[in-house]
């Protein structure tokens, strides 16, 4: 037996020991006790889990997108650079010949737009 709050008498296990009484079971004191029912328990942990794993996946493609990007990013500005060097050595080859001085102020200009170009991109 066992008294509730309000001072009345619940018999707790069946006469022959092998369980528990339902009415014991079905009192509000008993089920605040013993806490939510574990399919209840279950649902909502496994939406919580469902929902974590959504965000995680979410989370792994903005990674994956990032990286890419920054990858992308980063060849533009190998080649801008690359190009920029060309063009640099080219002038430098140039400066020594009269000739080409026209030429020599195309190619400064490219170099600068190619700067320009290189620093867009870091950006």
């Amino acid at each position: 037996m066992v008294v509730g709050p309000r001072g009345g008498e619940t018999k707790i296990a069946l006469d022959d020991g092998k369980g528990l009484q339902q009415e014991f079971l079905k009192k509000t004191f008993v089920k605040n006790a013993l806490g939510d029912p574990a399919q209840k328990v279950i649902r909502i942990n496994t939406d919580s889990i469902r929902k974590r794993q959504k965000e995680l996946e979410e989370l792994r493609k903005k990674k994956a997108e990032a990286e890419q990007k920054f990858r992308e990013q980063n060849e533009l500005v190998m080649s801008l650079n690359e190009r920029l060097n060309k063009e640099k050595a080219k002038i430098a080859q140039l400066k020594d010949l009269p000739e080409y001085k026209e030429e020599i102020k195309r190619k400064k200009q490219l170099a600068n737009n190619l700067e320009r170009d290189l620093k867009d991109a870091v950006k």
